[in-house]
Order: C-alpha cells, then structure tokens, then sequence
C-alpha cells in the first residue's frame, strides 16, 4: 500500500523576523508544489550505484515521477573537471535514472524539461501565483489580466522544469559546486554545501536567462519541514541560515506572459481545454527551479506515492557499467558570474 507524506502547503509569509542588513525571512509552512531530483544518496562512495528519483511534492503528498523521453532535454551529471556524462534510464520508470560516480569530488545532476500545459480558474490562479510568491505577475495583474473578466474565465499555463542536485562523492568537496549549467532558470550555490555546517548561513544565486533574477520568492525547506522565504537582492542572491542536518531543497518560479510561439517549437494553441479563454492560447510561460543537496549528513527519503505505474521498456540497461574515472580528476574552479 502506498505511504503517504504528510505535509500543509505553503502560504506566503506567516513568520517575519529581521536579520543582518535589514534582509527579510520568513517561517511558511512546507512547499505546496516543488519538483527536484532526489538521488539515492547524496554522499555516496565512489563508484556505489545511484538511483534518480524525478518527485514532485503537491498537497500533502510526493510522487515519483517515471522518467518520460519525450519531456527531456536534458538529464546529465556533471564531474568534478566539468565534463558532461549522460544519465541513463528507462522509458516509464521509477528511478528515472541510474548512474555511478567513480571520481571523488562534487557532481552536479541536471533535468530540464520541454513544456507541459495546465489550465485552471483565474481565482485558482490568483492563489498560486500568491501561495509560490511570483510577485512579478501578480503586480502585473493589478493592472490587466489576459483572461479577461468573465467569472469563468481560464487561465492556460506552459510550465517547463529545471531541476539540479549535488552529490559529493567521498566526502570529498571539490570547487565546481558553483558551475554555471546554462539552463534557462538555475540555482547556483554561492557557499559550498558540502563545506558548510548546521546553522550556518548559505548564500545562493538565481540566473533567468543568464542574467540575476529577483522576481519571484525563493524557498528553502526541507521535504518534512517549514520553509524560509527571501526575495533575492539585484544580484538575484539570497542567504539563509539552515539550522537543520539532512536534505534541503531550494525552489523558484519564473513567469511570463507567454508569446505567440513557445519556446521548442510548441505551438500556443496545442490542446486547448474545454473552457479556455481565447480559444486556448497559452497566456503564461512559467519556469520552476530547483537545487537539492544534503547539509552536514544525509536523512532518510521521503514516504512516496507513485501514482504513473512503470511501464515496460527496453530500450536501454536498467543498471548502467562503472564509469571510468575522470583521466584528469583535478577540479576545475568554474565562475559563478555569468559572462556579459
């Protein structure tokens, strides 16, 4: 029978507390919807087995999601050197992914997905916009709202994902913690988790584009825990103090008001609901980022529910060989500030 994991989702800010330089946190209860990559150990030996698992947290429940080819654009791991290795798996299955990691040091695993579609009411809307703090739309639509007025008016989003996860193999940290992948929303690391200790203060960054990003509210919780909210300075940085061992996951959202062609030749008008205003078209482009990494020791997984079962596949090893160690494993110090 499958375990649920029992959780209250986020509102916007119950708690709000003054730190150092004025910056501002506050207490809310767990995340209501966040996607991240959950690998099976994020301290693993060299060489030991990784599972990938894709899970998405949405009220009081987290799914596994099976791995699907036809929603990725990219599913790698990056070495300590930089190098990119692709992460096998098969078509429909929970783990979306496999993989061994012989070098000693810091890996980087990387999701990015093409995008989906939902459609729902503007009041329900409103409430998510609020509920994940993507204060850009939301003062936006002070003023005008696409949808129009009608008390049935729908609102059609197209929402993509771009998930990372360090691993550190050998409990040995290595500078590439801050590699800059190039996704289209990315969370970088400013402080090196794997460096860092319980309760002490962890900067991170967040790129749209390239460019720093303050748009939104960034989240920092643990899967069973309170989340910490912040909205990030012009350098799109934000520091939190993680007072608690184990796994943290850290989350943002981008939005748009779509364009007339989405991005990967995904026409705006694809499958339009029953009940969408104009006739369909999408009226938001979102973009949901995540990082998650474990903070001074690793925590058991998450009670999860698969609601997608597995389906049978072929097409590649479930168990992929032993990668060959790095023939340069010297770490490479890559910068975190995006070129001009």
């Amino acid at each position: 029978m499958p375990m649920q994991f029992s959780f209250i989702p986020k509102q916007r800010a119950v708690q709000i507390c003054a730190v150092a330089a004025a910056a501002l946190f506050s207490a809310a209860t767990a995340f209501s919807h966040v996607f991240w990559i959950h690998p099976s150990a994020f301290r693993p030996k060299a060489n030991d087995l990784i599972k990938y698992q894709l899970l998405v947290g949405d009220g009081g429940i987290i799914e596994a999601k099976p791995r699907d080819a036809s929603r990725i654009i990219k599913f790698a791991s990056f070495d300590p050197t930089g190098k990119e290795h692709e992460v096998l798996g098969r078509d429909g299955h929970d783990p979306a992914g496999f993989d061994r990691l012989q070098t000693p040091g810091t890996h980087l695993v990387v999701y990015h997905s093409n995008n989906a579609f939902v459609s729902m009411t503007a009041e329900k809307f409103a409430k998510y916009l609020s509920d994940e703090g993507v204060e850009n739309i939301i003062k936006a639509r002070e003023t005008s709202k696409p949808e129009g007025t009608a008390p049935d008016a729908m609102v059609r989003e197209a929402y993509s994902r771009c998930a990372k996860a360090l691993i550190c193999v050998d409990e040995k940290p290595t500078p590439n913690f801050n590699q800059v992948i190039g996704l289209p929303l990315e969370i970088i690391p400013v402080t090196d988790p794997y460096a860092a200790k319980v309760s002490d203060r962890l900067t991170f960054r967040v790129l749209l584009h390239g460019k720093p990003y303050n748009g939104a509210t960034l989240f920092a919780a643990r899967p069973t825990g309170p989340a910490l909210t912040q909205r990030p300075d012009e350098k799109g940085e934000a520091t939190f103090k993680l007072d608690m061992a184990g796994t943290w996951l850290i989350n943002i959202i981008a939005m748009h008001e779509a364009p007339q062609q989405l991005p990967h030749q995904t026409p705006a008008t694809v499958q339009p609901p029953q009940g969408a205003s104009k006739d369909g078209i999408i009226l938001y482009e979102s973009i949901w980022a995540s990082l998650a990494f474990s903070l001074g020791s690793d925590s058991p997984p998450p009670a999860i529910t698969t609601v997608v079962p597995p389906q049978p596949s072929a097409s590649l090893p479930l168990f992929p060989p032993a990668r060959p160690a790095s023939t340069n494993p010297a770490p490479v110090t890559l910068p975190i500030t995006p070129p001009k």
